[in-house]
């Protein structure tokens, strides 16, 4: 099963769920020349993983696993849906009415009640995506 890892460490440990701090980074930030580059991009990142089984305490280093299928369902809904969503209702009404401002305010806000969907339902998506730990060693 092909996976996706991300070396971090456990922020928080609860009852029922460990945190854990990633440093997510692009390519860029990984380079030799990103000092004169203003592409670089590094972002900390807190990732809940709920009943992991085992004892954790802060500062451990561990691996958060991934399914990759549950990577391309986050790229679904955080890329795919909302570039769909924004060029359809752009086409649209581009289309019927021909106003070019019009079709851009459109497209943007038809953003808005798609991310207030994503929002109400953050509990259930939540629950969708399974993360596990791997304590390293």
């Amino acid at each position: 099963m092909d996976e996706i890892r991300h070396n971090g460490v456990v922020s928080a440990v609860s009852g029922s769920s460990v945190t854990v701090t990633i440093i997510s980074q692009s390519a860029c930030s990984a380079c030799h020349a990103r000092g004169g580059c203003l592409a670089s991009d590094m972002k900390q990142k807190e990732i809940e993983v709920p009943h992991p089984g085992g004892q954790y305490v802060l500062g451990q280093h561990v691996t958060v696993i991934l399914r990759e299928s549950q990577g391309f369902r986050a790229l679904l809904f955080g890329y795919l849906l909302p570039f769909l969503i924004l060029v359809g209702t752009l086409v649209v009404v581009l289309e019927v009415t021909g106003d070019e401002l019009l079709g851009g305010l459109a497209a943007l806000g038809m953003l808005v009640p798609y991310y207030l969907l994503l929002y109400f339902f953050r509990e259930r998506i939540k629950k969708s995506f399974s993360f596990t730990i791997d304590a390293q060693q």
